[in-house]
């Protein structure tokens, strides 16, 4: 596998580490949790709340633990989803070919959900753009949040520095030092020390991402996407973009790209990077809600 498409497969689909883990929120509304059946692999997921469906998707590396408080205040307006991605949190990991979108797909047919708001952060909205694309009677509208999108090359050459320096990490099996190359690019982003962000954010991150990578270093596959960022003008609803101030212009161009081509809004969170929901989340909080009020219709 090329090295180009390996961190997207960690940002993706694969990969938990040692024995450390976050800590457990303190009281959240699940109703429901379980497996469900997806192909050949199970997913993991939690449902709370009541109303129209959301759905919340993961970014990469991550787990579903990273919308801890959005699952929570979601839950009392609407149905709220979160699963863990295949390879990442308690859900299996992959033994051949599998794609995100189409996981999305089993998991909402499962639960008898026939359509949905999807709240993706990088990976996420990534899923969430393949997604719309094969079955956008489904959809009915996205939040992409730091926006990545299957067909897109990385350019900015300060994360692809710290690819070039992931991958010697692997080379070496220094998970620590993969671990923290995966901050820099994602977590701090380009324009940013370690320093100047929030502690507590980066330790979980690493916290997830540590336990991830463990996990999918034993998947097994490729993953099937749909190439939709020569696609975006095929999108017909309503997005909302919500990208961070100090995130890598390689996000931005994504995000730039769905205002010109598809059906929607760009909305910039100063001071944050690419873990928006994490460092901003009175603010991010706010401009989901605002959002999810104004739609058009809720089914």
């Amino acid at each position: 596998m090329k090295f180009r498409t390996l961190l997207f497969s960690l940002l993706i689909a694969s990969t938990p580490i040692l024995a450390q883990t976050a800590p457990e929120p303190k009281s959240l509304p699940a109703n429901k949790n379980g497996m469900i059946k997806v192909g050949t692999g199970e997913l993991y997921y939690e449902m709370a709340g009541n109303g129209p469906t959301v759905v919340l998707l993961h970014a990469g590396l991550l787990d579903s633990r990273m919308w801890d408080g959005q699952f929570e205040s979601l839950a009392k307006k609407f149905t709220v989803v979160r699963y863990d991605a295949r390879g990442h949190g308690k859900s299996s990991v992959p033994d051949g070919p599998f794609a995100h979108f189409k996981d999305l797909q089993l998991l909402l047919n499962g639960l008898g959900i026939r359509k949905a708001t999807l709240v993706g952060l990088s990976l996420g909205a990534r899923t969430a753009l393949d997604f719309a694309l094969a079955y956008p009677d489904m959809v009915e509208a996205i939040v992409a949040v730091s926006p990545g999108a299957s067909g897109v090359d990385f350019k900015d050459a300060v994360i692809l520095e710290d690819m070039k320096g992931s991958q010697e990490a692997i080379k070496k099996q220094d998970w620590d030092g993969f671990i923290e190359f995966f901050q820099r690019a994602w977590t701090d982003g380009p324009k940013r020390q370690p320093s100047d962000v929030d502690p507590a954010v980066r330790e979980r991150v690493r916290v997830m991402a540590r336990e991830n990578l463990e996990k999918g270093r034993s998947a097994k596959g490729r993953i099937a996407e749909l190439g939709a960022f020569p696609r975006l003008a095929e999108l017909k609803v309503p997005i909302l973009v919500i990208v961070g101030q100090l995130d890598s212009s390689d996000i931005h161009a994504v995000a730039d790209a769905l205002v010109e081509k598809a059906n929607a809004k760009k909305v910039v969170v100063e001071g944050a990077g690419h873990m928006v929901n994490l460092e901003k989340p009175k603010e991010f909080d706010r401009l989901v809600a605002e959002y999810l009020a104004n739609l058009p219709s809720r089914s």
